[in-house]
Order: C-alpha cells, then sequence, then structure tokens
C-alpha cells in the first residue's frame, strides 16, 4: 500500500470522528433542552430586614426613585484604555442593596445593609472591593446594620448631608482629565525611548566616522611619502 494511500485513509478517517464527536455534541444540546429545566421562584426576594428599610427609604425619600439589589456592573463602568477581563473579575457577581437615583435615573447614593455575614473574613475582603469600585466611580455608599435601620427623618437627613448633589458634569470632566492624563502618558514613554534611541544612534555614527577617519590618515601618509620620494629622484636627476 503507497504512503498516498495510507494518508488519505488516516485523514477520511480523522473526519469521521470529528463528525460523530459534533454529532453526539448536539444530540446531548437537543436532550438538554427537552429536559424540565430546575428552576422555581425566589420567594421573597428581599429578606425581612431589606423589607423594612425598602418600606422606609420608599417613605423618607419620595422624590427619589428607590432599586434593589442591583448588579454592581451596571452602576460602573470601566475606563477606556484597561484591562476589562482584569477588572470586571473583581467586581463580578457582586450587587448592591439599594440604589437611590433621581427621577432621570442618576445615581445618588448606594446603601447597603450589613448583617451578621459581614463580619466574616471572606465578607469584609468582597466588601473591601466593593468600598474601593463605588469609591473610584465617585458614588457615594451608606451602610447600615440590619438591626439598626435608621427611621424615615434619620434617612432624611442622611440623604441631606450627603454634602452637594452628585456633579455629573464634574465627574465627566475627572474622567476626561484622567483620559488625558493616560494618553499623555502613553505618548510620553515612546517618545522618550524614540529620543534615547536616536541619542545612542547619533552615537555610533559619530564613532564610527571617528574611527573611519582614523584609519584613514595612515592611509593618507602611506601614499603620499612615495610621491615625495618621487619628486626628490626626479629633481635630483635634473640636477644631474
Amino acid at each position: 500500500m503507497s504512503t498516498v494511500t495510507i494518508s488519505t485513509i488516516l485523514i477520511a478517517a480523522g473526519l469521521v470522528i470529528i463528525a460523530v464527536v459534533i454529532l453526539l455534541i448536539r444530540m446531548k444540546y437537543q436532550q438538554d433542552d427537552k429536559e424540565p429545566w430546575p428552576f422555581y421562584a425566589k420567594n421573597p426576594l428581599l429578606e425581612k430586614a431589606e423589607q423594612e428599610l425598602h418600606r422606609q427609604l420608599i417613605q423618607a425619600l419620595p422624590e427619589y426613585v428607590i432599586l434593589a439589589q442591583v448588579q454592581l456592573s451596571q452602576l460602573i463602568k470601566l475606563r477606556s484604555g484597561y484591562n476589562f477581563g482584569k477588572w470586571h473579575n473583581r467586581i463580578n457577581r457582586m450587587s448592591v442593596d439599594f440604589v437611590i437615583c433621581r427621577q432621570d435615573f442618576s445615581t445618588v447614593a448606594v446603601i447597603e445593609l450589613d448583617g451578621k455575614s459581614h463580619e466574616q473574613a471572606i465578607q469584609k475582603q468582597r466588601d473591601e472591593k466593593k468600598n474601593k469600585a463605588l469609591e473610584s466611580a465617585h458614588i457615594r455608599l451608606i451602610r447600615w446594620k440590619n438591626h439598626q435601620i435608621p427611621d424615615v427623618e434619620s434617612i432624611r437627613k442622611t440623604i441631606a448631608q450627603q454634602h452637594e448633589p452628585i456633579d455629573l458634569e464634574l465627574n465627566k470632566q475627572r474622567a476626561k482629565h484622567e483620559e488625558r492624563f493616560k494618553l499623555s502618558k502613553a505618548i510620553l514613554w515612546p517618545a522618550l525611548l524614540l529620543t534615547a534611541l536616536l541619542l545612542v544612534t547619533t552615537n555610533l555614527i559619530d564613532e564610527t566616522v571617528d574611527l573611519s577617519s582614523q584609519q584613514l590618515q595612515p592611509l593618507e601618509k602611506s601614499t603620499t611619502l612615495p610621491r615625495e620620494k618621487d619628486t626628490k629622484t626626479k629633481q635630483e636627476n635634473k640636477i644631474k
């Protein structure tokens, strides 16, 4: 049996195996689609302490929109120029208990209701990541204990004490300033490297020229000496 025939048989066998694997995978997914999905409705959506605080927030802040259990990735965005996978993984699957919004759904503040689980080391690490993410995005964070839920008047005072309202234009200016700073850094380093490269290249060229000139000087001397001897010989012959 020739080598070409063996190669053809091996290629055909490989294609058959690939086709069988693809067929089996498709059959598995089709079976998964046909079987009943094991989900059920979560009721209630909020724990008792969260329900109580939600009612207090609605009563205390009727001019605001109150959202519950919002994914952190829906609240903040990653600035351009950063690795999305690296930073998104740090906040992935995190949520905040309540978000206070204006009527245009711009964020005023985030409220976290901390229970006993927040005293655990793992939860403390998650809370620290959440704190840093919200602080980086210039979003105010308020934390209350679930056994110390404030009354309506205290909630109003707390929100009123959040200094001035969030200045969206200021946030935009900060973001633009950071982008410009990052862009200037991105341009500066290549410029410095290019300048250094040009300096090194210039020095090498100068050294090469100097070396060449030094090598040419002995050659010039060696070529002028025979000429001088010939001139002297001719002069002596004329005198004779």
